[in-house]
């Protein structure tokens, strides 16, 4: 039970930190994000209050080489299901 006024902080530390990416691929997002929020605030009896923070922090960077695709192997893959389904088709009209 409150009664009068209650003067109060709060105070609240935090921190994220960030992972490096493997399998050669250099990942460097931010190496930590930090801060602190400090509120004074007073209290009176039979009222409500709300306190609320939100951060959202998003930082990408991705370096690193592409997997070749052979071409040939690809469009041979490909010719060959073009005919498959040319025999099917083929095949439903006889």
């Amino acid at each position: 039970d409150v009664a009068g006024q209650v003067a109060g902080i709060v105070q609240r530390d935090w921190a994220i930190e960030t992972y490096g990416c493997s399998d050669g691929v250099a990942c460097d997002p931010a190496s930590s994000i930090s801060g602190q929020l400090t509120k004074g605030f007073d209290v009176i009896a039979g009222n409500t209050y709300f306190v609320e923070l939100e951060i959202e922090a998003i930082a990408e960077a991705i370096g690193g080489n592409p997997a070749v695709v052979p071409v040939p192997a690809a469009a041979w893959l490909f010719g060959s299901g073009l005919i498959g389904l040319i025999g099917v088709a083929r095949r439903k009209k006889a």
